[in-house]
């Protein structure tokens, strides 16, 4: 009889083990569950911030094409086809683009002063190459707005032919740099792009 009584007893104890063993590894699973949903919540969370950029990165560039357009074409004003609203502030434009930064006025462009400081913008009277004070052109493209401001432009004197290694002779040739800002309407997601153009006269 002894020797039935302590089997029932550790056959009891097994039972008891099983038990919790099996909540043990419920445990486990809702945990590897919740792990999984915080895993794709996060990759889902990425993916609309990567697609808000690349909205952005992709006017930016539209905004890039649509300077090298107005160079081209000596216009100050993009055209309007391209975007919901496009305004230039023409006379600035126009000035920057033809003549080198020593000789840009105040009264035509507001962000200029004798005494610049690029890395401060304390007011739109202060140069600055943050695009979004006082720039030049201002686009809406997909959802996103547009800043365009030429920073500086360099002037090179005509060079004489034959020179073959100037591809500006024999009028010499303007070089802009330019700083272009987009931000996605909506989000803080934004793309920046700095360029150096050259331009024959």
């Amino acid at each position: 009889m002894n020797q039935g009584g302590k089997k029932m007893r550790a056959l009891r104890n097994e039972k008891g083990l099983a038990l919790l063993s099996t909540l043990m590894l419920l445990v486990l699973g809702f945990g590897v569950v919740a792990m999984l949903l915080r895993l794709v919540t996060a990759e889902t969370k990425l993916a609309a911030l990567e697609q808000g950029y690349t909205t952005a990165l992709d006017a930016g560039k539209a905004g890039t094409d649509m300077f090298l357009f107005m160079i081209q074409n000596g216009t100050a004003n993009p055209p309007n086809q391209i975007g919901a609203s496009n305004a230039s502030n023409v006379a600035c434009v126009d000035q920057k683009m033809y003549n080198p930064k020593s000789s840009w006025t105040t009264a035509v462009c507001p962000d200029q002063s004798p005494n610049p400081d690029p890395t401060n913008c304390p007011s739109p009277t202060a140069t600055c190459a943050d695009p979004t004070i006082s720039p030049d052109v201002t686009m809406t493209l997909s959802n996103c707005t547009v800043y365009l401001k030429i920073v500086d432009t360099t002037e090179t004197a005509p060079v004489a032919p034959p020179n073959p290694s100037d591809l500006c002779h024999p009028n010499g040739c303007y070089y802009y740099t330019v700083n272009v800002r987009s931000i996605a309407s909506g989000t803080n997601e934004r793309a920046d792009i700095t360029f150096v153009y050259r331009f024959p006269k």
